[in-house]
């Protein structure tokens, strides 16, 4: 990801766990490292995804899709919602969106809000944000980092029947090692877990949304902690958990990742839960070698977990020319149980893939990006579905000013760019898009737009 700046002061930090994880996962040298601003290795580090709701599948025949370019798309209005004026109104915002009835729009961004204190100065620990109808923002809460509260939020948030929001933080919590929380309606805020608060066994670094069953038990992942396999042990300790947090906040590892060559490593997506089963990917493992990198790395994968906690992987990334790698999105599923997702690398120029995976784990590359000013490049959210099987998505560079786009993949396979970001209206969307039913989408880019910060401090837009 690329660091904002304010005042020609660097705000966005390398904390002392992003550092590790961009010293450690090289195999992200293979993006444009040109475009990344100093202390940054290449497009690693914070990465969020939306899930599809949970066991709710898109009830549509499945139509064949090959992977035809056409130019931009038309109709399409866009509009700026909001620029994020950086300090205490946050700034730099990497999680997707979630709407309510009311049609207001939350989310958070990883900076901002409390701007001073040992551990927010002077960047800030983030923001829950609310965006009203009318356009009207508003901080939810500021966070005020460990050992009381969460610290740099990066996954969207999940409400539940009564308005109450959950989400996780990457930092922050009694040991520093990210934490649950929850916001209720009248925005008292609360933490439901921390990490790591004996041993990292039961997770670290929780950097996706969370998903709720029908009792109210919570679901989620976290990046690191778990095994302590040879595959697992460097650094951060562990290949990443799928856990469990009941109502009365008991957390439980319902799988912990062994690491490659057999396993994923490190999942950043949410979860999907569909038909009984947990479905997501891990941003490494499986498949090392090549184009994948070394014994401790891997292109990363697709898995499938039951509730009796047994794992298999689907799909194995395999890297190159012929096949996606480094999955950092959750998964979306067709009324037949086909997944579709994106992989950030990987594909005919290297610059990404969408692909589809079906009930027997055979995966099939629907796209390759190309780059701009044509094409996207470097899709790190996942894709939403609409009901006629066209994946509506983002991608974090490319489009005409190198800057990131919003792009649709037809059910026919023709892919078009429905807006190309300039810098003022927005620059490196990260977290993918929502869809309305009347087909809006809305989205976040985690730079541009106007504030305090040198190149912007990210927007809310809709298309």
């Amino acid at each position: 990801m690329r660091l904002g700046r304010s005042g020609g002061k660097a705000l966005g930090r390398l904390d002392r766990k992003e550092q590790r994880m961009h010293e450690r996962l090289d195999v992200v040298l293979r993006l444009r490292c040109a475009l990344v601003l100093v202390l940054v290795a290449c497009s690693g580090g914070q990465r969020s995804a939306i899930p599809a709701p949970a066991g709710r599948a898109v009830a549509v025949a499945e139509r064949a899709i090959s992977a035809t370019r056409i130019g931009p798309a038309r109709g399409g209005s866009f509009k700026d919602v909001y620029s994020f004026p950086g300090g205490g109104g946050g700034y730099e915002p990497l999680s997707p969106l979630i709407r309510d009835g009311a049609g207001n729009l939350y989310g958070s961004t990883y900076y901002g809000g409390n701007l001073t204190g040992k551990y927010c100065a002077p960047d800030g620990c983030g923001v829950v944000f609310k965006i009203d109808s009318k356009g009207n923002a508003s901080v939810v809460h500021a966070f005020a980092g460990p050992p009381s509260d969460g610290q740099n939020p990066s996954a969207g948030l999940l409400e539940d029947a009564a308005g109450n929001l959950y989400g996780t933080t990457r930092n922050g919590g009694a040991t520093d090692n990210g934490s649950v929380f929850k916001i209720d309606k009248a925005g008292n805020e609360s933490l439901l877990h921390s990490f790591c608060q004996t041993s990292c066994s039961d997770g670290q670094d929780p950097a996706a949304e969370l998903i709720m069953d029908s009792h109210g038990n919570l679901y989620g992942t976290a990046s690191y902690g778990g095994s302590t396999s040879d595959a697992c042990g460097f650094v951060y300790i562990g290949c990443g958990v799928v856990f469990k947090l009941d109502k009365t906040g008991k957390e439980t590892v319902l799988y912990a990742f062994q690491g490659p060559p057999k396993d994923g490593r490190s999942p950043f997506g949410a979860l999907l839960l569909y038909k009984g089963a947990f479905y997501g990917t891990t941003r490494a493992g499986g498949l090392t070698g090549g184009s994948c990198g070394t014994s401790d790395y891997g292109c990363g994968t697709v898995f499938r977990l039951t509730m009796t906690h047994k794992e298999k992987v689907l799909h194995a990334f395999a890297g190159g020319t012929s096949d996606g790698a480094n999955p950092f999105g959750a998964l979306v599923v067709d009324g037949s149980g086909n997944l579709y997702g994106t992989a950030e690398t990987g594909g005919t120029s290297n610059d990404g893939i969408v692909y589809k995976v079906d009930g027997t784990g055979k995966e099939t590359v629907l796209y390759s990006f190309a780059g701009g000013p044509g094409d996207g490049q470097l899709p790190t959210g996942p894709v939403v579905r609409d009901g006629s099987g066209n994946l509506f998505g983002t991608t974090e560079l490319g489009g005409a000013s190198s800057l990131g786009s919003v792009f649709v993949l037809k059910s026919t396979g023709h892919d078009s760019l429905l807006h190309s970001f300039s810098g003022s209206d927005g620059a490196y969307p990260n977290a993918g898009v929502i869809r309305t039913t009347s087909g809006t989408l809305y989205g976040t880019t985690y730079q541009g737009g106007s504030g305090s910060c040198t190149g912007g401090c990210g927007t809310v837009f809709k298309i």
